[in-house]
């Protein structure tokens, strides 16, 4: 299961699993990229080559 790997290669590079699963998703659901707060979700996924978007915390 596709989902499911992502989710845990996210894991294993320091973001929460649920993020992969969510990044996931919202690909197969046509969204053009990832948007979190999250630093480490944002660098796991990009680290996989996904198209993800840090928000700002300001």
């Amino acid at each position: 299961m596709p989902a499911i790997e992502l989710g845990l290669t996210v894991f294993e590079q320091g973001g929460d699993f649920a993020d992969g699963i969510i990044a996931f998703s919202g690909t197969s659901l046509g969204a053009a990229e990832f948007v979190s707060f999250d630093k480490k979700a944002i660098n796991a996924l990009k680290a996989q080559r996904k198209k993800a978007r840090l928000l700002s915390q300001k």
